[in-house]
């Protein structure tokens, strides 16, 4: 697998996995898997095994995208093949930002923050690795 960025905080580090990224301590972002949004996100709190941790995220749509929300979160850990003790929870936090809370991941190693996407019929999906150290 291979990670574009990777940024330091607290005792994880978040990983920006699509080709197209651009990332720093202040202003981390994915796209879509289909394009139409770009999604920042940034921690807002400290991430630690056992701890629940929180992201703040923000949609922008590209070009004739609308504004979405995070509909839903899910963190897994795909070389092993499960997922977190229990499911992140979704907040919407104003127009096209939402927070997701109750990221615990429960052991070292690579994980996955999907964050499922929608405006209207439209969603998609737009993933987060987060490595455990």
């Amino acid at each position: 697998m291979t990670f574009r960025a990777m940024v330091a905080i607290g005792t994880m580090s978040l990983l920006a996995t699509t080709a197209a990224t651009s990332i720093s301590a202040q202003a981390m972002q994915v796209s879509s898997s289909d394009g139409v949004w770009t999604v920042g996100f940034g921690p807002s709190t400290d991430f630690r095994i056992g701890r629940e941790g929180a992201l703040d995220v923000r949609l922008t749509p590209n070009s004739q995208g609308a504004c979405a929300q995070v509909t839903e979160a899910v963190l897994e850990m795909p070389q092993h093949g499960h997922g977190a003790d229990s499911s992140p929870r979704v907040m919407a936090n104003g127009l096209c930002q939402s927070r997701v809370e109750g990221i615990a991941p429960t052991m070292r190693g690579r994980w996955r923050l999907r964050l499922i996407l929608g405006a209207g019929n439209q969603t998609s999906v737009a993933d987060i690795g987060i490595e455990v150290q």
